[in-house]
């Protein structure tokens, strides 16, 4: 198949990577990033905290994606515990169905964690969910380029996330949030700290996030580059169709 492809458009450098050591060759391979448009958000902050009855004065860690292995979501409710500990007026919002959805709420009720874990299922809902968070945290185990981070980063909130491809290169560390490794509850919970801690940091972090996605994650951005790579290669298949005409034309008159 791969043969048959002029370009591949790849959307983050690691991608880029994986295709590199499959075989497939550079000249084939393009970037282009993931851009969103960001959802309009119409609840204000206190409206869309009653609506999940949830405190007005709580701390929110939000994260949002299926609940499977590969979201890293276990990693999260490990961390809760050490968290609340040290900041007893978080609370987490778990936004989204998956095959783990029973096994990670019967962690929380091992944990006795319910009453601040909230599952909510799958909601349309998540631009306003994110007015009401203080936190995104996106604890995946792998990425592509996740769009729920570039929402995020549109909504101005610091990210905390997992040094994976794509996560990686949306987030930089220390400047728009934190990257942690992947698969550690410790190095996770001790990056939330950090930023609930610290609520200035954490607020530059955001304004650094939201400036960084309207700088590299629009949709006009994606869609320029998108254009430049079929453009590139209309260009390149009509000079080479002319190139051939002219030789095709030279050997007629040869011979």
């Amino acid at each position: 198949m791969m043969r048959a492809v002029d370009k591949l458009i790849c959307v983050s450098d690691e991608v880029r990577r994986s295709f590199q050591d499959a075989g497939v060759p550079v000249r084939k391979l393009e970037i282009v990033r993931n851009g969103i448009v960001p959802r309009r958000m119409c609840a204000g902050r206190k409206i869309v905290r009653a609506r999940l009855n949830l405190p007005l004065n709580a701390r929110i860690v939000l994260t949002t994606g299926r609940l499977t292995e590969q979201k890293g979501h276990r990693f999260l409710v490990e961390a809760v515990p050490t968290i609340i500990e040290h900041a007893p007026e978080t609370h987490f919002v778990l936004v989204g169905e998956g095959q783990l959805k029973d096994e990670l709420r019967a962690r929380v009720r091992g944990l006795g964690l319910q009453s601040q874990v909230h599952f909510t299922g799958h909601r349309d809902d998540v631009p306003e969910l994110m007015t009401a968070a203080d936190l995104f945290v996106l604890p995946s185990l792998f990425e592509g380029l996740p769009l729920v981070i570039l929402e995020a980063m549109a909504a101005g909130l610091p990210v905390i996330g997992t040094r994976v491809c794509g996560i990686n290169e949306a987030v930089i560390d220390e400047i728009t949030g934190r990257l942690v490794k992947a698969g550690n509850a410790r190095m996770l919970a001790a990056a939330v700290l950090e930023a609930l801690e610290q609520p200035g940091l954490a607020a530059r972090w955001g304004e650094a996030g939201q400036k960084r996605f309207e700088r590299e994650f629009t949709a006009a951005r994606m869609a320029h580059e998108t254009f430049a790579v079929y453009e590139g290669l209309l260009q390149q298949y009509s000079a080479a169709s002319y190139e051939f005409g002219e030789r095709s034309f030279a050997a007629v008159e040869m011979a």
